[in-house]
């Protein structure tokens, strides 16, 4: 009578016939993503809309297609166009500005620089943190 009750426990599970290829599919999928989200050849730019890459040789219409237009003209570097790309916020301490520079309409620079957002009280006296009160 015993015997049905831990009939159970004696039971060997079965064991599942390849969990390796879920590991080799996950790790497979896994790759894959990365290497659409990075790349080798070209500049990534985080924009509100996604992660946009610029490469060298591209036209000013294309990067304006991609990163939309710029918002300020940059110092001209050895006779180029600059120009500055970017979302500076005050909400986040934090942004950055991109500098793209063109030689006969074809992107050839690309620079990076960080800068730090502080709210400043009426009067001048308090310095606090973008996005903190």
């Amino acid at each position: 009578m015993s015997e049905p009750i831990f009939q159970a426990f004696l039971v060997q599970p079965q064991r599942r016939k390849a969990p390796w290829v879920a590991v080799v599919v996950g790790l497979a999928l896994t790759a894959g993503a990365v290497r659409l989200v990075t790349t080798t050849d070209g500049t990534n730019i985080v924009t509100p809309h996604g992660i946009r890459t610029v490469k060298e040789g591209m036209s000013r219409p294309e990067v304006n297609h991609l990163l939309g237009k710029p918002f300020a003209l940059a110092d001209s570097r050895n006779g180029m166009d600059c120009y500055r790309y970017g979302y500076p916020n005050m909400e986040n301490p934090s942004f950055v500005v991109y500098s793209l520079c063109y030689e006969e309409m074809r992107l050839r620079d690309i620079s990076e620089q960080r800068y730090t957002a502080w709210t400043v009280s009426d009067d001048g006296s308090q310095l606090t943190p973008a996005g903190q009160r």
